[in-house]
């Protein structure tokens, strides 16, 4: 009994000892269990952040690829084909109060599309494509405009056209004036007769392209037409014949600096034969209602006479006139008295196509 329990004694501290090396084992295999863990954690929670920043990596990169997507959707917005509402408005004329014009036709040469004015001169386009349109409005017999748009709402115009000026005549004609003894001056005359409804005419004139010559004319309110009568003098030659053949032009200049070729012609004749005159002459006496006497003239073309009867004074004043007699006769009797004083008399060759040759004058007397 004493053996055993003095066995018990001595065996109980290598019991101990053996029980707490066993533990110290299980704690350091707890331990490194524990160790093994935590790494293993830590390698998740690492793997969960790297993992987490690729997909808020490749979430950017959708997103990013996502607005740089293209954008075919007319209605997108960022489309840069998208869609405004409409263009509409009206075409006027440009002189006030500004009227209506109908059938004017205004396109849009971008989109390859036009429309037509109504009555009313209002015009409308709807469903375009939103980019810079250039539109342009045209109508026969005014200056075609044209605009530029950028815009992406609907937009409301008013387009004003000025109207081309018309052209009822253009005339560039020869004059032939004879004188004593034996002078002749030779003018050239330009004769335009315009219709300009906007009234904003600024210059006229006409040129020979050929001969390198301009000249204004000037508005004769009178006769209500553009005229100018120049001498070859101041032309700068020497006689007229140098033109025939050579074009002349008619240019109109308005008051928004729009220029016009309206016209072109030629002169066709230089009269320089003269009719001669019989009488009454050098201031012989007649009556009241004297008898007129000039030679036959035939120069091979057909013309008409004019006679004209002036004062003789310092500022001859014309006093009778009649125009368009035949060429077949050869006198005329002054169909109204003429008061007392002195006069002289002259006789115009006027051909078809307006050239004139004027004889040389012959005087009388009425007491």
């Amino acid at each position: 009994m004493q053996i055993t329990n003095s066995f018990w004694l001595y065996a109980q501290p290598v019991r101990f000892f053996l029980f707490a090396k066993k533990k110290k084992i299980s704690m350091l295999m707890m331990s490194w269990g524990i160790i093994q863990d935590c790494i293993k954690f830590m390698w998740i929670e690492r793997l969960k952040i790297l993992l987490s920043t690729l997909g808020l990596f490749i979430w950017l990169l959708v997103v990013h690829s996502g607005c740089q997507a293209p954008r075919h959707n007319p209605l997108d917005p960022e489309n840069p084909n998208h869609q405004l509402n409409e263009l509409f408005g009206y075409i006027k004329s440009a002189r006030a109060p500004h009227t209506p014009i109908n059938n004017a036709r205004i396109a849009l040469p971008e989109q390859n599309t036009s429309t037509l004015s109504d009555n009313q001169g209002f015009f409308r386009f709807s469903h375009l494509i939103d980019h810079a349109n250039r539109v342009v409005v045209t109508k026969p017999g005014y200056v075609s405009d044209s605009l530029m748009l950028d815009t992406k709402s609907s937009q409301e115009l008013e387009i004003f056209l000025n109207q081309i000026p018309a052209i009822n005549i253009f005339t560039a004609n020869t004059l032939v004036i004879n004188q004593y003894p034996d002078w002749q001056f030779l003018y050239l005359q330009v004769i335009a007769s315009i219709e300009d409804n906007d009234q904003d005419t600024d210059s006229v004139w006409f040129d020979i392209l050929a001969a390198g010559i301009s000249h204004p004319l000037t508005f004769n309110p009178d006769q209500r037409q553009y005229e100018i009568k120049v001498s070859i003098n101041d032309l700068n030659v020497t006689s007229l014949k140098k033109f025939m053949g050579m074009e002349f032009r008619l240019y109109l200049r308005d008051m928004s600096h729009h220029e016009f070729n309206l016209a072109s012609t030629q002169i066709s004749r230089i009269i320089e034969d003269q009719i001669q005159l019989e009488g009454p002459a050098n201031y012989s006496p007649v009556s009241p209602r004297p008898t007129l006497h000039w030679q036959r003239f035939d120069p091979g073309y057909t013309c008409t006479y004019t006679i004209e009867i002036y004062t003789d004074t310092f500022f001859p004043a014309l006093v009778w006139q009649k125009t368009g007699l035949s060429q077949e006769i050869t006198q005329i009797i002054v169909d109204n008295n003429l008061q007392n004083g002195e006069y002289f008399w002259v006789v115009w060759c006027v051909d078809e196509f307006g050239n004139r040759s004027r004889s040389k004058p012959a005087s009388f007397i009425i007491q």
